[in-house]
């Protein structure tokens, strides 16, 4: 189902946001066509930029840190989840993890000051248990903001504070009462 038009003309955008500028852009990577229609219907993205693995996701991820001044690059990897995790093979999951924390580095150092950065999963998949489905209630969630240390907080709220956290870091507005979702980070 489409999203419906917004009143306000600004347009609605992926995790809640809306745009923080006029100027601001939507830019996703390492999404095949399916996971962007998934993504508020394809509505309000700017740009998209498909890749073949995760390590290209990866790639193309910190590419765009680097050139977008402004708005949310939203970067689905997954492979982690969908050919390693859901087929049960530890091997490639693992080498998935590898990946990635060989590349973190590299991600942050392409953030800006005031750029937060947010990884998480939204849904845990243990690929050593005899279930092909989704195995754990508690999801992995690090936001991370250049000066902001949590001192090894734990937070132990739901998923839609990730949405409400990109939507107060862009600027937006509260949502009405009854919507789900607190910010974890403040600017």
């Amino acid at each position: 189902m489409r999203p419906t038009a917004d009143p306000s003309g600004e347009g609605r955008h992926v995790a809640g946001s809306r745009r923080a500028a006029p100027s601001s852009k939507v830019r996703l990577g390492a999404l095949d066509a399916s996971v962007r229609e998934r993504l508020n219907a394809g509505q309000d993205i700017d740009e998209s930029h498909p890749t073949k693995s995760n390590v290209d996701g990866i790639t193309q991820t910190e590419k765009l840190l680097r050139e977008v001044d402004d708005g949310l690059i939203f970067t689905n990897l997954v492979e982690t989840d969908m050919l390693w995790g859901h087929r049960n093979d530890p091997e490639n999951f693992h080498r998935c993890l590898q990946d990635f924390d060989r590349r973190l580095p590299d991600l942050l150092d392409a953030l800006r000051p005031q750029d937060l950065l947010i990884v998480t999963s939204d849904h845990g998949c243990d690929p050593t248990t005899p279930s092909t489905d989704h195995s754990r209630e508690h999801a992995m969630l690090l936001a991370y903001v250049e000066g902001k240390n949590a001192v090894g907080r734990i937070h132990e709220g739901e998923f839609a504070d990730v949405g409400a956290t990109v939507n107060r870091w862009l600027g937006g507005k509260a949502p009405s009462r009854g919507i789900p979702g607190q910010p974890i980070v403040e600017r």
